[in-house]
């Protein structure tokens, strides 16, 4: 039967590449502390050996606090996803590479493909969702909410690692599910981080007038 430090392993690197997508260095910020400070959050391997670097914890530390401000601020938020969009993906597939450097090579590069899957879903979907609150001139009220929500379900994604693995699943899964509706409710503003992804095309949201004020 498999044992808690083989759920960590089998989990960590989907988790992980999930998280990424909602934060790179959000993510790395919360894998440091959990590494440090949390009971059985410890990660093995290279990556164990990076997070007990001091220069890197607190270079983590740093980098995670500054992007967990600017996801607060309403406008600069876009532009940071804009810029750390491929970052938190590309980032997604080093980490799921590195977290089953125990596996072979097969699986390792089937979880690569399965978290570039997974945080480029998280990513589009986090992403819309603010570019459709700046469309709907509510960015103000949804940035601030949509950070905390984020944040929120980083740490409840990641934390459960240490002691009840399959929540972490649990999350995952509900988390993906509602991914999916987001993107559906807000397909033009998805389509418009596809095309930033997949095509190097950025188009700026602008509030949308919908007062009906200019109508004949």
């Amino acid at each position: 039967m498999p044992t808690q430090n083989s759920y960590f392993l089998i989990l960590a690197a989907p988790a992980c590449a999930w998280v990424c997508g909602m934060g790179l260095f959000k993510t790395l910020l919360m894998m440091v502390l959990m590494h440090r400070y949390l009971p059985h959050g410890q990660f093995a391997g290279p990556l164990g050996e990076l997070f007990s670097q001091d220069w890197f914890f607190y270079g983590a530390c740093a980098i995670g606090t500054v992007e967990f401000l600017i996801d607060f601020v309403p406008w600069t938020d876009i532009q940071w996803q804009r810029w750390t969009g491929h970052l938190r993906i590309i980032g997604a597939a080093i980490l799921s590479w590195v977290i089953l450097s125990h596996e072979d090579v097969m699986s390792r590069i089937i979880m690569v493909l399965v978290a570039i899957a997974l945080s480029l879903t998280s990513y589009v979907a986090t992403a819309s969702a603010r570019r459709a609150a700046i469309c709907g001139s509510t960015g103000a009220f949804v940035s601030p909410i949509a950070s905390i929500t984020e944040d929120c379900m980083i740490a409840a994604t990641l934390a459960p690692l240490t002691q009840l693995p399959p929540m972490t699943l649990l999350m995952v899964a509900f988390m993906c599910m509602a991914s999916l509706l987001i993107i559906y409710v807000v397909r033009p503003e998805a389509r418009d981080t596809f095309a930033w992804l997949f095509a190097g095309k950025w188009v700026q949201p602008h509030p949308r007038d919908t007062s009906g004020e200019h109508e004949a």
